[in-house]
């Protein structure tokens, strides 16, 4: 009798006979005897129905198990188990798999300066050219600045696709760090404010610039207070 590897026989109470034929215990079960012909009927039998039963059977993974790795079909993000393509670089629970929309990943440091650039050249330098006009210097010509700044960032976040200008420009975009999806006002108002507050002390603005640099999800301070990050496409 052939033995299987690596496959279970199904339990069936109908086979349980023939097995017993088949390891010669079934005359010894009756304590008796059975002649040489009808023995080997019965083994051939009990062999024939054995077979087509394991025919049946589903067939045994491939050496190496699945492919993948040992997962069906191996096309979990990162190569075939989860982790890698994940923001940051890794799994991060609570956060969304930034490889499931479509071609975007985090932004860079880059990319997020250079969309500060554009924004700045767009919104900053008018308004401190304004204020210089009006006679306004030193702190009091900055706070306007960073005022309309703060609530362009705001409005433009909440209201035209998570994108700014300097966004646009770059091809970033802001997005709920929890599903990726669209900010929502609230949380727009909290990344500006968050903003605003550390820009007008300086070091907290400085801080709140470099820190990209080196965090795992390449969030700024005031994308971890408001639950946001920064894609690109």
């Amino acid at each position: 009798m052939r033995r299987p590897t690596g496959r279970a026989l199904p339990v069936d109470a109908t086979l349980l006979p023939d097995v017993g034929v088949l390891c010669g215990r079934h005359s010894g079960a009756r304590g008796g005897s059975v002649d040489d012909e009808t023995s080997i009927d019965r083994l051939g039998a009990a062999q024939e129905r054995v077979d087509s039963t394991m025919s049946n059977l589903p067939p045994s993974p491939p050496p190496g198990g699945f492919p993948g790795g040992g997962y069906p079909s191996g096309n979990y993000p990162g190569g075939g188990y989860p982790g890698g393509n994940y923001p940051g670089g890794d799994f991060s629970p609570g956060g969304f798999d930034v490889s499931g929309f479509g071609s975007e990943v985090l932004a860079t440091w880059w990319h997020r300066a250079g969309a500060s650039i554009v924004d700045g050249l767009l919104v900053g330098v008018p308004v401190l050219l304004l204020v210089a006009a009006a006679g306004m210097s030193g702190v009091s010509a900055n706070l306007p600045e960073s005022i309309i700044s703060a609530l362009y960032a705001f409005a433009l976040i909440a209201w035209w696709g998570g994108q700014t200008v300097g966004n646009r420009a770059v091809r970033t975009r802001v997005v709920d760090a929890r599903t990726g999806g669209p900010v929502d006002p609230g949380r727009s108002a909290v990344r500006a404010g968050v903003m605003w507050i550390l820009t007008i002390t300086f070091v907290g603005g400085i801080l709140d610039i470099i820190w990209p640099l080196w965090d795992r999800r390449k969030q700024t301070l005031h994308d971890k207070a408001a639950g946001t990050l920064v894609v690109r496409r």
